[in-house]
C-alpha cells in the first residue's frame, strides 16, 4: 500500500508541493533509481536517507545548510549515527570509530573514507555524472570520491546521532562475503578507470591498492573453499594489478 500511503500524504500534508514523487511502473534497480533521484534533485542541497534508516535531529538539516552556506570551501557534511536492530533495539552507540569522525580534505575525500549515507547533506555540484558509477553496487563510496573533486567533507559532531537500522534483509546486510568483496572490488575498478580518465595517478594509485587488497581477499577464500580455478583467475588478475603499480610508482618517480 505504499502508493496509497503517498497519494494520502500529497492529499493532506500542509507542504506536500515540496514533494516530487515518482512511481516508477517497472523497477529500475537500485543504483540506476539512485542516480534517477540524483538527477531530478534541483535543490542547491541534497541529502540522503534510506528506507531503513531515520534521522533524529529536527534541526539536522538546517545544521547542515547553515555550515555549507557559511564555508564555500566545503562540498559535504556528514555526522555520527547509532546503529538499531529490526525492533528498534540498541545495538550500537556509535558507529563511526575515532578514525572517521573527522574532516576530510579534497586529497582524502577523493579516496572515498567511510561516510555514513545516511548522515551525509552536499552541495548539488555535479552536473554530469559519470558512467562508471552506473557499473557499481556502492554507488555512494563512488559518490564521495567524485566529491572530493569540488571541495572538503566537514564531519558535524552538533548534529545529533541519525539511526541506522541493521537486519537480514537489509541491501548490504544480506550480501554473502564473496559478493560482498566483488561489489567493492568492481568499486574499485572503476573508480580507477574514471581517474585514468581524469589523469589523476596519485588517486588511480590508491584505488590499484585497494583492488589488490580485494584480489588477495577472494583469493584466500576460494582456496579455503578448494576452487582452485577461481583463485588462479583472480591471482592473474592481481598480477596485472602488481603491474599497474609498479609503472604508476615508476612515472610519480620521473615527474618527481
Amino acid at each position: 500500500n505504499t502508493h496509497k500511503i503517498i497519494q494520502s500524504i500529497l492529499k493532506s500534508h500542509p507542504k506536500a508541493n515540496r514533494i516530487k514523487y515518482f512511481r516508477h511502473e517497472k523497477n529500475l534497480g537500485m543504483m540506476p533509481n539512485f542516480l534517477f533521484g540524483l538527477n531530478e534533485a534541483k535543490s542547491k542541497y541534497i541529502a540522503l536517507c534510506e528506507g531503513d534508516d531515520y534521522w533524529i535531529d529536527p534541526l539536522k538539516i538546517q545544521k547542515q545548510v547553515d555550515f555549507l552556506q557559511n564555508n564555500e570551501r566545503f562540498v559535504i557534511t556528514y555526522h555520527d549515527a547509532i546503529k538499531i536492530d529490526n525492533n528498534g533495539n540498541l545495538l550500537q552507540e556509535k558507529i563511526l570509530t575515532e578514525r572517521n569522525a573527522k574532516d576530510y580534505s579534497a586529497f582524502e575525500l577523493k579516496r572515498a573514507p567511510h561516510i555514513l549515507t545516511l548522515t551525509i547533506l552536499f552541495r548539488n555540484v555535479i552536473k554530469e555524472y559519470p558512467s562508471e558509477i552506473n557499473n557499481v553496487i556502492n554507488g555512494d563510496t563512488f559518490l564521495f570520491s567524485i566529491l572530493g573533486n569540488y571541495g572538503e567533507g566537514k564531519f558535524m559532531p552538533e548534529v545529533g546521532n541519525a539511526a541506522y537500522r541493521k537486519h537480514i534483509n537489509g541491501v548490504w546486510s544480506s550480501v554473502g562475503r564473496e559478493n560482498r568483496i566483488k561489489h567493492q572490488l568492481k568499486t574499485y575498478l572503476n573508480l580507477i578507470e574514471f581517474y585514468n580518465k581524469a589523469d589523476d595517478k596519485e588517486i588511480q594509485y590508491h584505488f590499484n591498492i585497494k583492488a589488490s587488497i580485494r584480489y588477495k581477499m577472494l583469493i584466500l577464500f576460494y582456496l579455503k573453499k578448494l576452487r582452485l580455478i577461481k583463485s588462479l583467475s583472480n591471482g592473474i588478475k592481481l598480477m596485472k594489478i602488481f603491474i599497474t603499480l609498479r609503472r604508476l610508482k615508476k612515472t610519480e618517480t620521473e615527474m618527481r
